[in-house]
């Protein structure tokens, strides 16, 4: 019996989102991140409208007062906390908490407009 279905290749099937494999880079190079680590990979605009921008909004703005390297590492120490006892629910969330927190971070230093 024929039936009329393409074949997809495994690897369009399976693409792995840009954020999970930043999320994966990270934790290989370990914490805290570095500054030039930061990345981002979704509009501003978008990225904007995640209730995790807010989250990490207020509290990269409560930490204003430092200088950028210490607020990065603080401020993905707690990204760290939060991941490793899995606040976020899975590992495509975190993966997009992770972009939200470095937006914010680079937006604090007006890297971001």
């Amino acid at each position: 019996m024929k039936t009329n279905m393409k074949k997809i290749p495994l690897a369009k099937l399976f693409k792995t989102n840009p954020n999970i494999d930043y999320l994966n880079s990270i934790y290989k190079k370990g914490f805290p991140i570095k500054p030039q680590s930061l990345k981002t990979f979704y509009s501003n605009k978008l990225i904007r409208k995640r209730v995790s921008y807010s989250f990490w909004k207020d509290i990269v703005d409560e930490a204003k007062w430092m200088s950028f390297t210490p607020r990065v590492e603080m401020v993905s120490k707690v990204f760290e906390v939060l991941d490793r006892s899995n606040k976020f629910g899975s590992h495509k969330q975190a993966s997009f908490e992770l972009e939200s927190m470095s937006f914010c971070l680079l937006e604090s230093e007006d890297l971001i407009k």
